[in-house]
């Protein structure tokens, strides 16, 4: 089939790091199906950058993306959909069987609008903070409920997103949870000492934070915990960038053990395996989250983690594979990186956990929402 895709979560020249998970998806999906990807641009960073460019072998169109600034959120998805005008020519060129919005807010909206200027099934995709965080929002909850309502099929990363968006009304007959996937090529249990060689770093035991550096995912609690234990040869080192890094750093400056924290910022995908390989424990502290891709990823690799019970976590992380901490429990948080350093963990059995799917598997599974939305035709709610 022919599929036009509509995400803002995917890479470009002037944002190679965001949505690497949706390069992949789509880049296995395109082996069942012919894809266009289009993907808008906040304007700010349209001026400031001008017309990014396709890093991926699969070249998306980029569009500039107009709303104002911290003004009339819940009327985004509106502007987007204005916004996306621009691109209509092409999908009318391409004439897709289904459209796939992949996100729910703003861009699900945006997709939804498409879908009915041209007549055509709708698939959404959720991922877990645009369910999370919207939802809270009375506006905005009406229009997601709205959206969601358009859709053939609703495909989550969790039961628990599943879960969240049937509580607030929404049809659980056209929700499908479906995990993401990871590259077995690449996360796979390797050699701890031949990978801390690669990176250059020591013998010492190693925690790990890989994500966003935003006090929504926790940095500052892996901060904290690592405080808790200055009596242990712990170092901890930070992978990542984000909005909260000015402020990170400065905490790091101030604490105790900042001789043992080591902020390295982002890497590129390719690059997270052997750091991952090199770690003792792989820590994500988040306080909201759909399924984390990093977690799969360490988990594939064979590293336990330590994470907190938010979202789909719990539906991953088993006994055998880490510790689940509350969010935001800095104290049980210290303690469950103790006891996971002190933890003969087992590299192959954690590796194997049967939530850990490939690309393929996850692209089949998508393939066949796909189809299912192409043969039942447009809804009309």
């Amino acid at each position: 089939m022919k599929i036009t895709v509509f995400s803002n979560l995917y890479p470009s020249s002037s944002a190679p790091h965001r949505g690497v998970f949706n390069a992949q998806k789509f880049k296995h999906l395109s082996a069942h199906h012919s894809l266009q990807i289009l993907v808008p641009v906040p304007w700010i960073e349209w001026l400031k950058g001008g017309r990014p460019k396709s890093l991926e072998t699969l070249s998306a169109t980029y569009f500039p993306y107009w709303y104002p600034p911290k003004f009339g959120r819940r009327l985004y998805g509106n502007f987007l959909a204005e916004s996306a005008r621009t691109t209509h020519r092409d999908v009318k060129a391409f004439s897709p069987d289904v459209v796939y919005g992949s996100y729910l807010f703003p861009d699900g909206f945006a997709a939804a609008s498409l879908a009915k200027r041209f007549n055509r099934p709708l698939v959404l995709g959720l991922h877990g903070s645009d369910v999370n965080v919207h939802l809270q929002y009375p506006s905005r909850r009406k229009r997601l409920l709205k959206t969601l309502s358009y859709a053939n099929r609703t495909i989550s990363v969790s039961a628990a997103l599943k879960g969240h968006l049937t509580n607030a009304g929404a049809d659980p007959d056209r929700i499908v949870p479906i995990y993401n996937g990871i590259d077995r090529s690449r996360f796979y249990p390797k050699n701890k000492d031949e990978a801390r060689q690669h990176l250059g770093l020591g013998s010492e035991p190693l925690a790990l934070f890989v994500g966003n550096l935003l006090r929504s995912k926790g940095v500052f609690d892996f901060l904290r915990a690592l405080a808790d234990l200055d009596q242990l040869p712990l170092q901890g080192y930070i992978v990542g960038t984000g909005g909260d890094s000015s402020e990170l750093d400065a905490s790091i400056a101030q604490s105790k053990v900042r001789s043992r924290v080591h902020r390295v910022g982002p890497k590129p995908h390719s690059a997270l395996p052997d750091w991952f390989a090199a770690a003792d424990v792989i820590c994500l502290p988040s306080y909201r989250e759909g399924v984390p891709n990093v977690l799969l990823e360490a988990m594939a690799s064979g590293r336990p983690v330590v994470a907190t019970r938010v979202g789909g976590i719990p539906e991953i992380v088993t006994p055998d594979c880490g510790i689940l901490v509350d969010a935001g429990d800095t104290h049980s948080l210290s303690h469950a990186l103790r006891e996971a350093m002190q933890t003969d963990w087992d590299p192959d059995a954690i590796s194997s956990n049967p939530c850990i799917q490939s690309w393929e598997a996850n692209a089949e599974q998508i393939s066949r929402e796909l189809h299912h939305a192409a043969r039942e035709g447009a809804r009309r709610p």
